[in-house]
């Protein structure tokens, strides 16, 4: 009687230990299934994988995280932030959760959220640079200009040639009248992303603040050869 009960519990620790198993062996065959159909760009099908794994092992951070990256996908931002906030909770060191979730709420123009994620995101990896970039983004939006350049000088700091940082350094000493330093900023950058509409478009507008026309609509004419549509209207209505 003894042995027939050790063997049945043998049986009962086995059963519970490979049906464990066989839970998390099938949320990863989910999630793996889920991750190939999105680099696949079959995004719907990713999200019924990704929510299978969910169904399976309700504390999978990845499914959570790559469903949200789905739903964004699919412009469905309510739906990807819910994940993103999810993985939040379950784990609050990812930053890139923090730093997707704060991108949405910039472009659904909930500043403040976006702002404060990306505050979140700097403290948990202070040296990535792109969460100052983004935030320096937020900041310029909302007029908070000695903000915003605080982060895109952080952002050259770390990174010294991006561009994208000089131009919002560009873009607030625009704004704060500082035309000079401007158009400093803005010859680096045009000089070596000559191929960016929206960098001769923003240096036209500071030649049109020094009453420069003449180089304005150099500006305006090379904007317009690289498609903007902007420098068009600028171009028809200044350099006539």
């Amino acid at each position: 009687m003894k042995l027939i009960y050790s063997f049945q519990l043998i049986i009962l620790v086995f059963s519970i230990t490979f049906g464990e198993s066989v839970i998390a062996q099938t949320a990863n065959e989910y999630y793996s299934s889920g991750t190939i159909k999105m680099v696949g760009g079959n995004n719907h099908g990713a999200i019924e994988d990704f929510s299978k794994a969910i169904s399976k092992d309700k504390n999978m951070v990845d499914a959570y995280f790559n469903r949200g990256i789905a739903y964004e996908n699919l412009q469905q931002y309510g739906n990807a932030i819910r994940d993103y906030s999810a993985v939040v909770v379950l784990k609050p060191s990812m930053y890139q959760a923090f730093n997707n979730r704060g991108l949405l709420y910039m472009k659904t123009e909930k500043y403040q959220s976006a702002i404060d994620d990306f505050t979140i995101s700097i403290r948990i990896k202070s040296d990535y640079p792109f969460t100052y970039l983004y935030r320096a983004s937020v900041y310029l939006k909302i007029n908070k200009l000695e903000e915003a350049k605080e982060d895109a000088s952080l952002v050259i700091s770390l990174l010294p040639n991006y561009f994208k940082a000089y131009y919002i350094l560009a873009e607030v000493a625009y704004l704060q009248k500082d035309y000079s330093l401007s158009l400093k900023h803005y010859n680096f950058i045009c000089e070596h992303q000559s191929s960016n509409a929206s960098y001769f478009l923003g240096r036209a507008a500071v030649f049109m603040a020094m009453n420069n026309l003449e180089s304005a609509c150099l500006d305006y004419t090379r904007a317009v050869e690289l498609g903007s549509e902007e420098a068009k209207v600028e171009q028809l209505n200044k350099c006539k």
